[in-house]
């Protein structure tokens, strides 16, 4: 699974990067809807494995999960606020420090404190899609016209949307996943219900059917049900067969923008053949030591190509998509290497300590 993730997240760097001399893989929306299936997958599996339906199990959980993302975010989110202070210009999708600086002292305390709470922690990103700043805080958008001050500018790592999304996601995985496969079932067709009829008459306000969690959560349990099902595995049944369904997703992937076929269409072909072959896959790449490094880059490729993209710009000018692409990779290696690959023992140290810990009761006296 890793070279698909490795793929998706290089993908949705060069859909915001507007493509590479007319080329493009998929649009970003797409790939992002991936790794909520993907997501959706992993959780059910690691927590099948290994956290107990427990109270420590599930802050064992939680705690594993926010390291796995937080470290990687901070460093990248302190990288960019300081770029946006020296260079002082706006990014492609955020407002200058500046602005962002003086419409956080016209804001109300509410609206400056989920501005900096979202920024921080990534706790609430996903909202921001859905509230626009009315010169004295955050109202919610209702309508089709394009809010003129989103609160998507106002984050210093504007991708992070998606982010809040997962951490929402991870707050309900370890009962929700827990649920018999029926009605894992009912939910996820009861989301997807959802997103098609904001689809059709919830108007063109940015985020709902994409960041809004009640319309998103049927990626999610697409995989989780792939996994307890084992959906692939009648179907992809041989060695053969899981090789060929990943060399196709691989495939369909980069050549996604030349399929002469309605993107509609192509999103929901890619998407079952990506359900059906996400557990096969996994057994079938899980002790490549080279595929599980490209996995482990997606994450921080996904986090640093709006900051490299803002270096050029600022740098060398516009039109270096090559140069981008390539800063990307290599700022993606070294945060890896210095960060997540450091981070990770840590976290599952203490994910053990909080499963395996015995709890103490204070001695009583005779008085007592």
């Amino acid at each position: 699974m890793g070279t698909l993730r490795f793929l998706l997240a290089l993908s949705v760097a060069v859909y915001h990067f507007e493509g590479y001399h007319g080329y493009e893989m998929m649009p970003g929306w797409i790939e992002v809807d991936s790794f909520f299936v993907i997501s959706g997958f992993y959780m059910a599996l690691i927590l099948a494995e290994t956290y107990p339906p427990t109270s420590r199990g599930r802050a064992a959980f939680y705690l594993n999960r926010y390291l796995r993302l937080f470290p990687a975010y901070a460093a990248v989110l302190l990288l960019s606020a300081a770029a946006f202070d020296y260079f002082g210009t706006a990014a492609r999708a955020t407002f200058s420090l500046p602005r962002i600086i003086a419409d956080l002292k016209a804001m109300d305390l509410a609206s400056a404190g989920y501005v900096v709470l979202s920024n921080v922690t990534m706790i609430g990103s996903e909202w921001a899609s859905f509230l626009t700043n009315a010169g004295h805080g955050f109202v919610f958008v209702t309508g089709d016209a394009r809010p003129p001050a989103p609160a998507y500018n106002y984050l210093l790592i504007p991708q992070g949307w998606s982010l809040g999304v997962e951490l929402a996601f991870y707050a309900v995985a370890p009962f929700l996943l827990r649920l018999r496969v029926r009605w894992l079932i009912i939910i996820a067709a009861g989301s997807l219900l959802l997103r098609e009829y904001l689809s059709l008459f919830g108007g063109r306000a940015p985020g709902w059917t994409h960041s809004f969690v009640p319309a998103v959560l049927f990626l999610f349990l697409s995989g989780a049900l792939s996994f307890r099902l084992k959906i692939g595995r009648t179907i992809l049944n041989t060695r053969r067969r899981a090789i060929a369904a990943w060399i196709g997703l691989v495939a369909f992937i980069l050549l996604f923008a030349l399929i002469p076929l309605h993107i509609q269409i192509k999103y929901v072909v890619y998407l079952v053949a990506l359900v059906i072959s996400i557990e096969p896959l996994f057994e079938l790449t899980k002790n490549l030591a080279w595929d599980r490094f490209l996995g482990e880059l997606s994450y921080p490729i996904y986090l640093v190509h709006f900051f490299v993209a803002y270096l050029v710009d600022n740098t060398l000018g516009t039109g270096f998509t090559g140069v981008q692409i390539l800063g990307t990779l290599a700022l993606a290696v070294a945060v890896y290497w210095a960060l997540d690959r450091n981070v990770e023992p840590l976290r599952h140290r203490l994910g053990r300590y909080l499963l395996t810990a015995r709890r103490t009761m204070p001695a009583h006296t005779a008085a007592e």
